[in-house]
């Protein structure tokens, strides 16, 4: 007898996913994670991140020294400004770009968004998918009547680009000279290199910081995503700690199956998602006896 549906059962996405090695397989049902995971997933998350930026936020901690002794080795002062500066870069070129966008030559009638909107296309309009930048990839074609206009159109771009890139190179050339690039009378002393050194290790700290955000993230969505293959309500794992043993392979192969059952949203909750299946019993000898080091991703 078919077990009885609940309420909870409606509109899950999922289905089940074996990996195979030489000695056998392991079935395990893999579930799209509900809100309320998803919730907690970015929760805990946001928690590894912030605990690692704030414990190395005290120069004595070992997690500060160990990323400061990596730029104090690296040696490469031109690099280090590069990394010193990039965040005001970063926002000069947002700056420059709004304020190039809003010049009378740009911004007259629209002229700049509407050449965005030629170049790109029209996503929903089947006879203008890829715009006149497709055109223009496609090569010249004296036959195509749009490959003037895509000609004009890239002219135009470009001459838009250099206009922003000349400046952010001015920009650029100015910030690097505050740390003494460029200038041969400019003493490098210790103290400006110390603080170079400190501003570079908590750029450091913050991209560490954003890298274990997103391996806890994928850790956490196979806590909550891995089901015993019987018992759907039932995690796989005990505790996420259990997926730090896991083989590399395994891993990948796991979030690659959980990456295809997460749908974009206006796909709708009633589709069926993409589901793994066991391979056929009747397999070739040769691959039974495989003797590959990696695991067989077994799906549908």
């Amino acid at each position: 007898m078919a077990k009885k549906r609940r309420l909870g059962d409606l509109f899950v996405v999922g289905g089940p996913f074996v990996i195979t090695d030489p000695k056998g397989s392991v079935e395990v049902w893999l579930q799209k994670p509900s809100e309320i995971d998803d919730e907690s997933i970015l929760r805990r998350s946001n928690a590894r991140k912030a605990r690692f930026i704030r414990d190395a936020d005290d120069l004595d901690s070992e997690l500060y020294l160990s990323e400061y002794a990596s730029v104090r080795s690296f040696g490469v002062r031109e690099v280090l400004v590069g990394l010193a500066i990039s965040e005001d870069l970063l926002r000069a070129r947002a700056r420059i770009t709004a304020e190039t966008q809003a010049e009378d030559e740009w911004s007259e009638e629209g002229y700049f968004q509407g050449l965005i909107d030629a170049w790109n296309g029209d996503p929903e309009d089947a006879s203008n998918l890829g715009g006149l930048m497709a055109v223009w990839a496609a090569g010249e074609d004296q036959d195509d009547p749009r490959w003037a206009e895509a000609v004009a159109t890239q002219g135009a771009l470009e001459r838009f680009s250099n206009q922003v890139e000349n400046q952010v190179d001015a920009e650029e050339t100015r910030l690097r000279r505050d740390w003494g690039e460029g200038q041969d009378d400019y003493e490098i002393t210790p103290q400006l290199d110390a603080k170079l050194y400190d501003i570079v290790t908590r750029h450091m700290v913050q991209r560490t910081g954003e890298e274990l955000f997103f391996t806890e993230y994928v850790r956490q969505q196979l806590y909550y995503s891995v089901r015993e293959f019987d018992n759907h309500g039932q995690r796989y794992f005990s505790d996420v700690s259990e997926i730090d043993d896991l083989d590399h392979d395994v891993k990948l192969a796991l979030s690659g199956a959980l990456n295809a059952l997460i749908v974009p949203a206006d796909e709708g909750k009633d589709s069926e998602g993409i589901t793994a299946s066991s391979p056929s019993s009747e397999q070739p000898e040769t691959e039974a006896e495989s003797t590959s080091s990696g695991p067989e991703v077994a799906a549908a």
